[in-house]
């Protein structure tokens, strides 16, 4: 138990932070009435529930929902840490057969994730015929323009000479 909190203690204190802003918001405890009144007449429950909630608004309900967001950033954040760490996302070779993968053209929610989430990602697929899995890897970025301390010392020399 020691060994999994050490492991997750970030994630375990997301969640408490999360059970903890749900019960601010929900800490009247009536809730079956809305529940009733809102399978009975969800659109008309849904704007009254809207208006209440919006007219009885208090500080424990900031704080509840400030809670719930930023635990929800959190864990969103450490499962990206993560997964960016992991030698699963940085590996060359198919997840499930274990052959090598080709780069095929990335859709425009690859490039989204590649952007926002998932730096220097591209989509590679399977080259085994039988497999074919395809996912997102990491792709080291190839430097243009960028010449090495020896190719610019190279040519110092060579300018220097003539």
């Amino acid at each position: 138990m020691g060994k999994f909190l050490k492991e997750y203690r970030i994630e375990v204190g997301a969640v408490i932070s999360i059970l903890l802003g749900v019960f601010l918001l929900v800490e009247q405890f009536d809730i079956i009435p809305t529940v009733k009144e809102s399978v009975l007449a969800i659109p008309k429950a849904v704007h009254t529930y809207m208006i209440d909630y919006i007219a009885s608004f208090s500080p424990s309900d900031l704080l509840g929902w400030i809670l719930i967001l930023a635990a929800l950033g959190v864990i969103a954040w450490q499962v990206r840490l993560r997964y960016l760490r992991s030698p699963r996302y940085r590996s060359k070779t198919c997840p499930r057969c274990g052959g090598s993968l080709q780069r095929v053209r990335r859709s425009s929610l690859d490039r989204f994730v590649s952007q926002y989430i998932l730096p220097e990602a591209r989509r590679y697929r399977c080259a085994n015929s039988d497999c074919r899995w395809s996912g997102l890897r990491y792709h080291e970025p190839r430097l243009h323009h960028q010449l090495s301390e020896e190719d610019s010392a190279s040519t110092d020399q060579s300018t220097l000479s003539s």
